[in-house]
């Protein structure tokens, strides 16, 4: 399912996904999976932003598999403006596009790089309005993605765009930027752009930076040719102003906005924290966050990068703030406030509920992300998520959903990078009314519950073993042989695999049997330092040449446990502790249990009481039992249950009393059973270790 014969970039599984009918049941349009001309054709919503007045041209967005973002885009589309002059951008430029006039769109995760044409060059060229995606990379699925905003600007403060001449025949170029304003001029980036393309853009530096370039004088070299430029940062970057939520605001449903302004544009990110109850108390949430390009407003708007209802955001007041952040300072907003309140209402908010079933082994590490869509093909970015503990309940609830349909997926995210990866573990809740077992769309007008997301576990490598056993042991999928045996207990990774054990331990369970004795030789679990539940770790019953599959080796009704720590001490001591081989220790005829009961001592022949029923009156046609409890050396719980028949041959348990093991006391029991003339009964006691 997850190969791609054709190599057009979607895999089987997709293309089968893409041909069918949602709703209906049925397969329509196929593509055909080794036919390279021949793939998914989703569809993708643009939602174009610009607050300048340089857009004088059609805008070109270019689509990219890789965060490189260089060579040859896997597709690129013109959007033509009519009057570019008159546009107004107050709402911004919606637009659908199916059709693409180079490529196709390629499934997985998608990087988007947009720009003005305002020459019709078919290339970017400095000063043309440009941008990229919010919030790529984003995902694309068989099904339409969901609109996808890009802020177009004149210029990307912390970012410097620049261009160079195009050298003929040339496949790729080396671009250098160096410090001048640091003693030695070092090289801070160093990057080699596939392709034939001839500029620098944000995207570039997000590839090569973990932040933006300090202040100073900078210097680039592309190809033979060179230039400079300044990044020139203030002491105290413009305080944000926060305009959305403020005013103990409730925020009942998950996609909601912030949003602000600044004074100006002299910062390339924001810092959000979001504290609970007080804005003393440490935020539950504390992002750094790349800064959109102003909408025609003036204002910045960002999603909500967490969705209320995950992680430590629950209902509650929470008061957040925006710190602006260059490499020169950080200056902060007043802090607003508002409300989360996703408890559902018949008018909602609502919520979709149920769990994460792994199927097949089961693996403890990473977090299952849940994510709710409104795409079957989980395109786009998410409505809705929650992260839960893969060593812990595996319950999900996604709450603060709007009316509408949405499709439930979760993966297994093992690097902690909140993305779903080829080798990560993956299922979606499947709509178990279709043969097909599509994605179910899940149509929200109320809550709803008990929905199951069945997460199947991949294998990439090819190797038999599960990729994410593989990580979860290894930490990649190249660091494991499924033929080696890397903990030398004498089973190979793939057998480890099979038995639930640990690979890089040789005793997983720690019981001192190694787990090929426990899995090949004894049969014993693993993965369970007491197989048979008698509170003797199974290497020890081993050593001890017990059975560490039998709690009672020699079956006379008192537990191995007991019988070898009969002095208190662990370890079976001839002539202190009870022969766990034989059910008779002292041979004197009467049984150890019989004798513990009876406050005997099981290690002397020359003791040797029973128990007995003393006595058995009829009343009101029923009979009542006497017998004596008593005391023993160890206090041992014993249960004597009064069992009756009529013939000797089946019996009937009608009642029991427990012994504690510390007092000599006459007992009796009452048989509730009706009697009749003339009809026999045999009564006994029975006798258990509680």
């Amino acid at each position: 399912a997850i190969d791609d014969p054709d190599g057009d970039g979607w895999d089987n599984y997709n293309e089968y996904m893409a041909s069918f009918m949602f709703g209906q049941c049925t397969l329509s349009n196929a593509t055909d999976p080794t036919d390279g001309l021949s793939y998914p054709l989703p569809s993708l919503a643009l939602n174009l932003e610009y607050a300048g007045e340089n857009a004088l041209g059609d805008i070109r967005v270019e689509f990219f598999n890789s965060s490189a973002m260089d060579g040859v885009p896997s597709a690129f589309a013109n959007i033509p403006l009519a009057a570019p002059e008159e546009m107004d951008w107050t709402s911004g430029l919606q637009t659908l596009l199916s059709t693409f006039d180079f490529g196709h769109l390629r499934q997985g995760p998608t990087w988007i790089f947009a720009y003005v044409d305002n020459d019709d060059s078919g290339t970017w060229d400095e000063f043309e309005p440009a941008g990229i995606a919010q919030g790529q990379p984003f995902n694309v699925g068989a099904g339409t993605v969901p609109e996808i905003t890009i802020g177009l600007s004149d210029s990307s403060p912390g970012f410097p765009r620049f261009v160079w001449t195009e050298e003929p025949g040339t496949n790729g170029v080396s671009v250098l930027i160096r410090s001048l304003s640091v003693p030695g001029a070092p090289t801070v980036i160093d990057r080699y752009l596939l392709g034939s393309r001839n500029y620098f853009h944000e995207g570039d530096y997000l590839y090569s930076l973990s932040g933006t370039l300090p202040d100073g004088s900078y210097e680039w070299f592309a190809g033979a040719e060179s230039g400079t430029f300044n990044v020139s940062w203030p002491a105290s970057p413009s305080q944000p102003i926060l305009l959305a939520p403020i005013g103990n605001e409730r925020v009942v449903m998950v996609d909601r906005e912030l949003t602000w302004t600044t004074a100006a544009d002299d910062t390339a990110y924001v810092r959000l924290e979001i504290r609970p109850n007080s804005t003393t108390n440490p935020p539950v949430v504390s992002r750094l966050m790349l800064v959109p390009p102003r909408g025609i407003d003036g204002n910045f708007r960002l999603p909500f990068p967490v969705s209320p209802g995950d992680t430590n955001l629950v209902d509650g007041i929470y008061y957040w703030r925006l710190v602006s952040v260059t490499p020169d300072g950080s200056t902060s907003s007043s802090y607003g406030q508002f409300t989360i309140d996703l408890r559902t209402t018949s008018l909602g908010p609502y919520t979709i509920a149920g769990s994460v079933t792994p199927q097949g082994i089961s693996i403890t590490s990473g977090v299952y992300i849940v994510r709710a869509f409104s795409d079957p093909g989980f395109s786009g970015l998410p409505r809705a998520e929650q992260h839960i503990k893969a060593d812990g309940s595996l319950a999900f609830s996604i709450e603060g959903l709007r009316p509408g349909t949405y499709y439930i997926m979760a993966f297994l995210d093992q690097n902690g990078n909140d993305k779903r990866d080829s080798f990560e573990s993956f299922g979606f809740v499947e709509d178990g009314n279709c043969r097909f077992r599509p994605p179910e769309a899940i149509a929200v007008s109320s809550s709803v519950w008990n929905k199951n997301v069945v997460v199947a576990h991949r294998d990439t490598d090819r190797d038999g073993i599960a990729d994410a056993w593989e990580y979860q042991y290894f930490g990649s999928l190249t660091a494991s042989d499924p033929l080696a045996d890397s903990d030398g207990d004498g089973l190979t990774n793939r057998e480890e695999l099979l038995a639930g054990t640990n690979p890089r331990v040789a005793d997983t369970d720690g019981d001192g049997l190694n787990d090929y004795l426990e899995y090949v030789v004894y049969g014993t679990s693993p993965t369970s330092a007491d197989t048979d539940g008698d509170t003797l770790p199974d290497g020890l019953e081993v050593s001890m040449g017990l059975s560490p599959l039998n709690p009672d080796d020699d079956s006379d009704g008192v537990p191995t446990s007991i019988e070898v720590m009969w002095n208190g001490v662990a370890g079976y001591t001839a002539g202190l502790d009870l022969n766990p081989a034989l059910s008779d220790t002292d041979g004197d005829g009467v049984g150890d249990l019989v004798e513990i009961a009876a406050g005997s001592n099981p290690l002397s022949g020359a003791s040797a009481n029973t128990i007995e029923i003393s006595g058995v009156a009829i009343s009101a046609g029923q009979a009542t039992i006497s017998w004596n409890i008593y005391s023993n050396i160890n206090s041992v719980d014993v249960r004597h249950s009064i069992q009756v028949s009529t013939n000797l041959l089946g019996w009937t348990t009608v009642g029991s009393v427990l012994s504690s093991g510390d007092v000599n006391a006459a007992t009796n029991l009452t048989d509730t059973s009706s009697l009749t003339n003339l009809m026999q009964m045999f009564y006994r006691v029975e006798l258990s270790i509680d």
